[in-house]
């Protein structure tokens, strides 16, 4: 498994107006008198465009967090659902660890 190796955290969002329309930014947050790295915006016409700018803004976090959760709760987690699942095991293990693989994966470009 690699690392994230995208902008590092933590992300904020930050509001602005442009052309009579509310533009929500996602940036990096920093001390740094210019702030920090520009990743993005959301338009406000854009339905949930505030709750898709806060969502993005928090992934870092959100990554983070599951890649320390799966470590501490399966640490082989990466085998694999049936040899890491200690809740419930077998097909029918509703305990999430196939979507948190995948979710991980997918932020790290590691699937489409």
């Amino acid at each position: 498994m690699s690392e994230f190796k995208g902008t590092p955290g933590p992300w904020k969002t930050t509001s602005f107006s442009f052309a009579g329309d509310t533009l929500y930014s996602v940036i990096q947050d920093s001390d740094e008198p210019a702030g920090g790295i520009f990743l993005g915006t959301v338009a406000s016409h854009v339905p949930g465009a505030k709750a898709n700018s806060d969502l993005i803004a928090a992934a870092p976090d959100l990554l983070d967090s599951l890649q320390r959760i799966m470590n501490r709760r399966y640490p082989d987690w990466l085998l694999g659902h049936d040899e890491a699942c200690s809740w419930h095991g077998g097909d029918d293990c509703d305990c999430g660890g196939d979507q948190a693989r995948t979710a991980i994966k997918k932020a790290l470009g590691e699937q489409q």
